[in-house]
């Protein structure tokens, strides 16, 4: 059994002329994992969040849990791992205009916030992820499958938004030569 409970700061200012002055993302994550068996172990992922941004003398501002995760991996073998997830809306997927305006400030991907989604619904994600030797070389595969619920954008509106579902392939292979790794991957999604 291990548990963690962490904490995350980012900040930035902006130049003067920019929609906002400032935005801040204050992280509170919490994970957990537990082995069940020899081969089967549960991890659990949440995270509490206080984020601002900032607009001349407004500050705009949400605070509360974003969602949240269960999953299941049963070591199959010692090279093959399955794995079982499902995420739980316990985040903002109902969002009013100030916090959707947080939200879209934060999720802003060139920023590199930790924490791009704020709620998406129900998801459930299985898979299976194996390595191997091949003469000189290490190669891993994987692959999954993501099913995703729609849900509500918007507490005001009938507007449901329906994510599609998601299959990931990966191959991976990597060898060592006299001074270093050589790694390549290819992943279809």
């Amino acid at each position: 059994l291990s548990a963690a409970l962490g904490s995350h700061f980012q900040g930035y200012q902006f130049a003067k002329g920019s929609d906002v002055d400032a935005s801040q993302l204050f992280l509170i994550p919490f994970s957990y994992q537990a082995l069940l068996s020899k081969t089967i172990s549960l991890d659990a992922y949440s995270v509490h969040v206080d984020a601002r941004a900032k607009s001349g003398p407004t500050t705009i501002r949400y605070n509360g849990q974003l969602d949240s995760w269960m999953r299941v991996r049963w070591q199959y073998t010692p090279s093959t791992v399955l794995a079982v997830g499902v995420s739980v809306p316990t985040g903002l997927s109902k969002q009013d205009a100030v916090q959707a305006a947080v939200a879209s400030i934060i999720s802003n991907d060139l920023l590199g916030y930790r924490e791009g989604n704020w709620g998406a619904g129900w998801s459930t994600t299985a898979g299976f992820t194996t390595a191997w030797k091949a003469g000189d070389w290490r190669v891993s595969t994987g692959a999954s499958v993501r099913l995703s619920s729609p849900f509500e954008t918007k507490p005001d509106t009938n507007l449901r938004y329906a994510p599609g579902n998601e299959l990931r392939i990966r191959v991976s292979g990597e060898k060592s030569f006299s001074t270093g790794i050589f790694a390549a991957g290819l992943t279809i999604q």
